[in-house]
């Protein structure tokens, strides 16, 4: 079956499953889709694939859909497997983690996603009141003020490795005082503000992490490139 949302060369919709309890978990956790509406929605083509799974690393591909029970967004996250036609679903993450480290999505994208879904009418309505677009919105200023707060934005990536010995990496978004001057000129300062320790030993993605095998911190910010975090200098 071809699909007008596949991206270039991937001709036919993958056999999509659930393979681990944590793309479970943040379904459950994040939306109110059930696993087998979230299934039916991505093998009836009403996702946008954002990505060939070929252009990643770990074979993986973003699916931009839009859920009409929580009306909002989220993005799919899959495991291709090259030399079959499956696709694990990773996880399920909300339109604002995907945004903490990439790039605003453009609203003619999510704009697409919306009337792929199949929603109705009247929920179609429904969102696009609740979320004006830029044209919309009073005032200019407003606009340019949401995009200096998410260019502003840090992530905290955790670099470690499994008890097998393969690398991965986690990553913890927005810690106190991310906004502060000094952090803004220097990202790396931001292990330098007040609470910032409390704060990240309290995060759920760390705790899963033993400290023997972490390799190293880096901090992101939204658009820019890992720089290393130097603990005690």
């Amino acid at each position: 079956m071809t699909d007008q949302h596949l991206p270039g060369q991937l001709l036919s919709m993958p056999d999509f499953r659930f393979e681990s309890t944590h793309a479970i978990d943040s379904l459950v956790e994040r939306t109110q889709l059930t696993s087998e509406e979230l299934l039916d929605l991505l093998k009836s083509g009403r996702g946008i694939w954002m990505n060939h799974p070929s252009r990643h690393w770990q074979n993986r591909s973003y699916i931009l859909i839009f859920s009409e029970r929580d009306l909002g967004f989220f993005i799919v996250i899959v495991a291709c497997d090259p030399g079959t036609m499956n696709a694990s679903i990773v996880t399920v993450l909300t339109q604002e983690q995907y945004e903490n480290d990439r790039p605003a999505i453009f609203p003619s994208i999510l704009n697409r996603a919306l009337h792929a879904s199949g929603a109705s009418t009247a929920t179609l309505r429904a969102y696009q009141a609740a979320h004006p677009t830029r044209r919309q919105l009073r005032s200019e200023e407003k606009w340019v003020q949401r995009q200096l707060e998410r260019a502003n934005r840090l992530s905290i990536l955790i670099d470690y490795t499994t008890e097998t010995g393969v690398f991965e990496r986690q990553a913890v978004h927005n810690p106190p005082g991310f906004d502060a001057s000094e952090v803004i000129a220097d990202p790396t300062t931001i292990v330098d503000q007040d609470g910032f320790w409390e704060w990240f030993a309290v995060q759920p993605e760390v705790k899963k992490i033993p400290l023997q095998r972490v390799l190293g911190l880096k901090v992101v910010r939204a658009g820019g490139d890992p720089v290393d975090i130097k603990i005690g200098h």
